[in-house]
């Protein structure tokens, strides 16, 4: 989400989530948004060693805001 508040000097971003909302570097959104799977390293027990782990990328959902705009205290119609 883009905080385009008039007041910024620079456009923030936010991430929401089901746990939190942060602020968020636009120069990751094709590292972040653009679905595929990521590499991690995490200890593997059985073997006693660390391995290289995949996962599906999970930050995929949209979400749609509307503005508020102000409404004309007048209404004027032209007839033909």
């Amino acid at each position: 989400l883009l905080d385009n508040q008039q007041q910024c000097q620079q456009h923030r971003w936010y991430l929401f989530n089901d746990a939190e909302v942060k602020q968020f570097d636009p120069s990751q959104i094709a590292n972040e948004c653009f679905g595929g799977e990521i590499t991690s390293k995490g200890y593997d027990q059985g073997s006693d060693r660390f391995l290289d782990f995949q996962f599906e990328k999970t930050h995929s959902a949209y979400m749609l805001f509307y503005e508020r705009i102000d409404t004309p205290s007048t209404i004027t119609t032209t007839s033909n």
